[in-house]
């Protein structure tokens, strides 16, 4: 025998929606967690074909319609061309890059101290002019620099020695390296063949329904989070290529190791290059070298001003949220989870920004709402919600008892003054 059918009250029916979601969201951010940093360390070749697959179909739509290539050549030539180009740009940064990683770490001794005699020279500097100061105040600051010198000389170091036992590992890893690209090339050539089935099978593609909100909210995630990186990096890699070329000309040594650096800084979200361009201009000022803290000021001023001028656009464009909302994404991020928090919080920021405005939030609102008016219906409190809508109520029905309309605004015709109402009189008065 069928049990009946029990009708569920729609405060029952709100709750279980609620709780249905919260437990939908709380499994899926741990999945998230747990099996992103999985997937990436069992098939990062494969991920990682998938986004440059997406930007050569424009040059393979380009040979097989203008060309007319084929479609194994028309695949097969763009990924060739991008490998030969990745390596070759490879070969060069880490030859280029490894010959200054070598003289950096045989005169790190020396340069550690050159570097500690410059901070120590630029405070000296400074106490001399602030001569006015009580003696404990000036006893207090230079306790604390030399503190901070002896942890720099310490630390220094160890990272001198840290970037050589990096170095060490990364040639003895050669060999996975150099395994790890052959299955890079290899999957790059079969996603990009087949990458119109792929993406038809990835969220947003022509396999699933591109109302939903799952759809939207991916689309919203991946264009954010693309949008991002490709802006972080355009400014890294400008302040990279900048950077180098302008030191370079200067006559500095090790300019395509700061450059790097600053490019790194860059990246960085809140960081930027400034962090190591204007304390190395401040204290070459201080200390009397003023040609370099002019060259580096004006670096610095150079890349800046550039960003300054075309990043409300860039972001604008590439993430679709406001810098205000940019800025204020990065902050919380950062508060939550750190580096990673920083870096991520304009992403999620352009996903709520999407939960806002497509309204994905209005059933949950109306659920919350409805139980919050069980609940003080339930304890004799008041309803806000329930008060305003009798309000609006009361006040519609004494509108239709008084019967009352807004008066339309009269126009010259129908005013009995009026030249063209007494014209209109007259003409009927004749006939």
């Amino acid at each position: 025998m069928q049990a009946p059918i029990r009708h569920l009250s729609e405060e029952r029916k709100a709750l279980e929606r609620l709780i249905a979601r919260a437990v939908i969201t709380i499994v899926t951010l741990v999945a998230l967690v747990v099996l992103v940093p999985v997937a990436w360390d069992k098939l990062s070749p494969f991920i990682v074909c998938v986004p440059v697959a997406a930007m050569l179909q424009p040059i393979i739509r380009f040979l097989q319609q203008k060309c007319h290539f084929r479609a194994a050549p028309a695949v097969l030539l763009p990924v060739l061309v991008v490998v030969a180009i990745a390596c070759g740009v490879i070969y060069w940064f880490a030859s280029f890059g490894l010959e200054q990683v070598a003289n950096l770490i045989a005169s790190a001794p020396t340069l550690i101290s050159d570097t500690i005699g410059f901070i120590r020279a630029a405070f000296n500097r400074l106490i001399e002019s602030m001569d006015t100061l009580p003696v404990e105040t000036i006893t207090w600051l230079q306790t604390g620099v030399e503190d901070a010198l002896k942890w720099l000389s310490t630390n220094g170091m160890a990272l001198v020695a840290q970037v050589a036992s990096y170095a060490g590992k990364t040639a003895a890893g050669l060999p996975y390296a150099f395994v790890y690209l052959n299955f890079l090339v290899i999957g790059l050539y079969f996603v990009t063949k087949e990458y119109d089935a792929i993406r038809a099978k990835l969220p947003g593609g022509r396999a699933h329904d591109p109302n939903t909100n799952a759809s939207r909210l991916t689309k919203a995630a991946v264009f954010g989070s693309l949008g991002y990186i490709r802006v972080q990096a355009t400014y890294g890699l400008i302040s990279l290529v900048v950077g180098w070329i302008y030191l370079q000309a200067c006559g500095y040594p090790y300019a395509w190791l700061i450059a790097c650096c600053a490019a790194f800084l860059e990246f960085l979200p809140l960081f930027g290059n400034g962090t190591l361009y204007i304390p190395w201009s401040i204290i070459a000022y201080v200390i009397g070298m003023n040609t370099v803290g002019t060259q580096i000021l004006v670096l610095y001023l150079l890349l800046i001003t550039f960003r300054r001028i075309t990043e409300p656009r860039l972001m604008s464009a590439n993430i679709g949220v406001s810098p205000l909302l940019s800025l204020v994404g990065m902050f919380v991020g950062m508060r939550i989870g750190g580096l990673l928090g920083l870096m991520g919080g304009p992403v999620v920021m352009t996903v709520l920004v999407t939960v806002v405005q497509g309204h994905y939030l209005d059933s949950i609102i109306r659920d919350i709402r409805l139980l919050l008016s069980y609940l003080r219906r339930r304890w004799d409190l008041p309803d806000p919600w329930a008060d305003k809508a009798k309000e609006n109520e009361d006040a519609a029905a004494v509108d239709g008892e008084t019967g009352e309309k807004p008066e339309k605004p009269s126009t010259g015709a129908e005013r009995p003054g009026s030249r063209t109402g007494g014209h209109r009189k007259r003409n009927r008065q004749s006939k």
